[in-house]
């Protein structure tokens, strides 16, 4: 088991941002790494898939 402390900034921003139902947020990106930030463009797609399913 992983706890948050042993996880990056960088992936609780994304996982924050991947959970964020209400898009009413702004998280700073701007610490990322580079392979969080590689992610984001995939959790975009995630969520457009799944807001798809939704609907």
């Amino acid at each position: 088991m992983i706890t948050p402390l042993q996880l990056s900034g960088g992936v609780k921003t994304l996982l924050l941002v991947a959970n964020d139902k209400s898009n009413k947020h702004s998280f700073n990106v701007s610490t990322c790494g580079d392979t969080v930030i590689q992610l984001f463009g995939k959790t975009e797609q995630f969520r457009q898939r799944a807001t798809a399913k939704e609907s």
